[in-house]
């Protein structure tokens, strides 16, 4: 099957594609012959296929779909247990190899854009799940070396289930906090606070980006009047995550 949608794009990886192709499943019932072609030896048919993803969400991607008007899903419609179906004709032919093969022509365009948009919410859904880690390095404030506003390397790490929103904390030398809140799309921003108390506060931003699997992003630790106190750069490499589905 082929559709504009749902192809992998750079640094995506190849896992995923292969995982939802391997556990969607499709079904023909209520298979029925409409008639026979002598002169070419064709039977035409009309059946029922049902179709299911690997999270059994077959049916909500196809109302977000309709909804939203992403993709033209003609026939489509949501059947039982959360699949869908659609209603097609098809052609058979004898191979004429001797064994028993033959040729089968359908048409069902509305299941092939369905799959194909599945496909692609299901990797952007799972392309950064898994365990991240890596090191947070941040120059001294005002030139300093050592001590609490001196330059610092911290190992951080974090864990994302699904998604792409993901939180990075750390406790600062000096006994306070800082919190990032991420967003991991192919391009990687950060906003965040931190404090050692109540006089002591201050925010940080990132940008980056991420390539297949490793992280980098670099930004800016500020004051409260905006006043740049260091200067860090965040790098990460995710462990993706074993992501076990069974066939529905």
């Amino acid at each position: 099957m082929e559709t504009t949608y749902g192809a992998t794009k750079e640094g995506d990886l190849p896992e995923l594609s292969a995982l939802f192709y391997d556990k969607s499943v499709t079904t023909v019932r209520q298979s029925v012959e409409l008639g026979y072609d002598k002169n070419t030896d064709k039977r035409f048919c009309q059946a029922v296929v049902h179709m299911q993803f690997p999270e059994g969400n077959a049916g909500a991607v196809l109302m977000g779909a309709s909804v939203y008007g992403f993709i033209d899903t003609k026939g489509v419609k949501v059947a039982q247990g959360g699949s869908v179906q659609e209603r097609i004709e098809f052609a058979v032919q004898d191979a004429n190899t001797g064994e028993d093969h033959f040729y089968l022509n359908a048409d069902m365009p509305g299941l092939v854009q369905l799959m194909g948009f599945g496909h692609s919410m299901f990797v952007v859904s799972h392309r950064r799940a898994g365990h991240w880690s890596g090191s947070y390095v941040c120059s001294g404030v005002d030139g300093a070396t050592s001590g609490a506003r001196g330059p610092f390397e911290q190992p951080v790490s974090f864990d994302v289930s699904k998604g792409s929103k993901a939180v990075l904390e750390r406790s600062t030398q000096a006994g306070g906090y800082e919190t990032i809140n991420l967003e991991l799309g192919q391009a990687v921003s950060g906003k965040g606070e931190g404090a050692n108390s109540a006089t002591d506060k201050w925010t940080v931003a990132l940008q980056g980006h991420v390539d297949g699997t490793a992280l980098q992003a670099k930004g800016q630790i500020k004051d409260l009047d905006g006043e740049v106190l260091r200067e860090c750069t965040l790098q990460m490499t995710q462990t993706p995550a074993g992501l076990n589905f069974e066939k529905n």
